[in-house]
């Protein structure tokens, strides 16, 4: 069996979150007069433009389908 970790550092490695995960939005900015600013799970702020050249996905049907999971599962799941 493998050395358990017994650090953050050891651990860290260990983490690594799936790539799907940073393509999620953790957030919508939506300033007035300007475009909205996304940011992705790997907490960049991006422009919808942008955010579909990096990840190739609209923010925003991504964002409407996390909000209509969180209606659907209750608000104490949280997705990052």
């Amino acid at each position: 069996m493998p050395e358990v970790p017994q650090t953050i550092e050891g651990w860290l490695p260990c983490l690594k979150l799936p790539e799907y995960l940073a393509l999620i939005p953790s957030g919508k900015i939506m300033p007035l007069g300007s475009p909205v600013i996304w940011t992705d799970g790997d907490d960049n702020q991006l422009t919808t433009e942008e955010y579909i050249k990096k990840h190739g996905v609209d923010p925003q049907i991504v964002w409407d389908a996390k909000k209509e999971y969180l209606k659907r599962m209750g608000g104490g799941v949280h997705l990052g």
